[in-house]
Parts: structure tokens; C-alpha cells; sequence
């Protein structure tokens, strides 16, 4: 199997179905809200973004009637073993209007080469986000703290599981962000109390950034690190700073179209984790090389 360090969707069906807000099923969600072309071109503009930094992107087909398939990173974790096969934990989605996207993400991995393994308990991976060699579970609004048992066997890793407690802040990794250097972003008032300092302590964590809600509310924390660079939406600006302050170069891009489904950048890809293949610690050459 070829080494793709990412995967993404297609944008719309060779039928002519594609991407748009046709359900409610998240708190940003405002059906009938996007614009086919602004959103092809803004999907464009993104995966230009992620080969620039190095990315290898395999593109899955876009599933009909499934609008919300374009966040790629919900329906499945996916790894790649130090004998160089690939897994995918599929996920189990908590609302209906997804079911069939992810049923049929499963066969499409395989036939892309992975082994994929189900998962019992509820489980989206935009609850997932890795710290180093660890992972964090966020639980409470779509994924169950049950699923941190099925996550460690299939990844061999710690998992931490924390309680998300912000409804517009529904997926972990729109309240929490992790960058190579240790720095860990996380949202004003989206982890309970107890389980944050949980993670203040948490391996891998050397500095834990409080953000304010509002860029949160931005998608600033829903984004994806290629080497030095981190791609992320427009519309916040505290986030770009912080980040050229630690010594990373923020690629900034419109993708209002996702943010209308309750996505954003991280959404809309899924890295394949595994040894020597962690995308926040590649550099462009490495990953070209992949």
C-alpha cells in the first residue's frame, strides 16, 4: 500500500450530488446556508494547502446523500503499523444522517488497502486528538468514555478521556489543539474542570493555553500541523498570533462553507498515524518522501 500520510473527500458525486448543509444535527449547522462553488473552491484551496506542506493525500469518493462525508476525520482513526499495514478503528456515529457515510467508508478503506476494525461504543474521531505518542478522548456529546478502552487496544497507546461540557464545542478537536512543541490548546470552559487538570499533567503537554471561547466558536483550535506549518480558517487572529510566536507559520484559508456544517480544518482530513509518520513532526522533504 502506498505511504498517503492523509485522506480526504470528494467534494461531490460523478451524479452530480456533492456537499451542503441539508440537516441539523450540530449547533453551527444552517441548512441551505453554502455555496457549491465557493465551497469547491475553498476545499480546493485547502488540499493545495496540505501538498504544499507535504501532505500525501489519497481522496476517498464522495458518498451520495451523505452531505457531511466531507469531514473526512469523523468515521474512522486510522494507523499505520511498524510493519507498514494499515488499520482503521471505524467509528459509530450518534446520529442517523450519518450512518450510511460511515457503512460505506468502511468498504471504502478496504479496497485503499486498510484492515479495518469496528468499534462497539460510540466513537467519531473528531473526539480524537493525538499528544505525542498518546491520544485524548473528548466524551459527553457524540462519542461515549467507554470508547477509550476499544481506542487503546487498537492503538496500543494511553488514552485520556475528557468530558467535554460545551455544546457549541461538540468535538474535541474543536476545543482542543495539539502542536509538535508541546504547546496545548485548549478552550475556555470546554473540559470539566477536573479531567483539565487531568491534562495539565498529561505527557507530552509542556505549556496548556487557555484560548477565549470566542476563537473557539472560529474554529481556531480545528487545525492541522504539517511540519512547521499549521493550516487553519480565517477569522482568528489571537490563534495566528500565538502560533508565529511559538515558531510556526500559520496557513490561512477561507473555508466559511465548512464552518456552516460545524467543520473546519482538521474536519476535513484524516491523518494516518503511526511510527515515524506523525504529520506534526514531518518536515516537507520527509513527507515528500514517504
Amino acid at each position: 500500500m502506498q505511504a498517503f500520510t492523509h485522506v480526504v473527500s470528494g467534494l461531490e458525486s460523478p451524479c452530480g450530488d456533492g456537499y451542503r448543509v441539508a440537516w441539523r444535527i450540530n449547533p453551527h449547522m444552517r441548512v441551505g446556508s453554502t455555496r457549491p462553488a465557493r465551497a469547491r473552491a475553498q476545499h480546493d484551496a485547502f488540499r493545495s494547502a496540505l501538498i504544499a506542506a507535504g501532505a500525501r493525500l489519497l481522496e476517498l469518493p464522495f458518498v451520495p446523500g451523505a452531505y457531511d462525508c466531507v469531514f473526512m476525520k469523523d468515521p474512522a482513526l486510522l494507523v499505520r503499523r511498524e510493519d507498514g499495514s494499515a488499520g482503521a478503528l471505524l467509528a459509530r456515529a450518534r446520529h442517523r444522517e450519518r450512518a450510511e457515510e460511515f457503512a460505506a467508508r468502511r468498504w471504502q478503506l478496504e479496497a485503499a488497502g486498510f484492515a479495518v476494525d469496528g468499534c462497539e461504543s460510540r466513537l467519531e474521531g473528531g473526539d480524537v486528538v493525538r499528544v505525542g505518542e498518546r491520544y485524548l478522548l473528548g466524551h459527553g456529546f457524540r462519542s461515549e468514555r467507554r470508547a477509550a478502552a476499544a481506542l487503546e487496544r487498537f492503538t496500543g497507546r494511553e488514552v485520556l478521556p475528557l468530558r467535554l461540557t460545551d455544546a457549541a464545542l461538540y468535538h474535541l478537536d474543536t476545543a482542543v489543539a495539539y502542536l509538535s512543541g508541546g504547546e496545548l490548546l485548549v478552550a475556555e470552559g470546554a473540559i470539566a474542570d477536573r479531567d483539565l487538570r487531568a491534562l495539565e499533567r498529561f505527557q507530552g503537554v509542556r505549556h496548556l493555553e487557555v484560548i477565549p471561547r470566542s476563537q473557539a466558536m472560529a474554529f481556531a483550535a480545528n487545525l492541522v500541523q504539517i511540519g512547521d506549518r499549521v493550516i487553519l480558517a480565517s477569522g482568528a487572529p489571537h490563534m495566528e498570533s500565538r502560533l508565529v510566536a511559538w515558531g510556526y507559520r500559520p496557513v490561512v484559508i477561507e473555508l466559511d462553507q465548512f464552518i456552516a456544517a460545524g467543520g473546519s480544518a482538521a474536519c476535513l482530513v484524516a491523518e494516518v498515524h503511526g511510527p515515524g509518520l506523525s504529520a506534526a513532526g514531518m518536515s516537507t522533504a520527509s513527507a515528500a518522501a514517504a
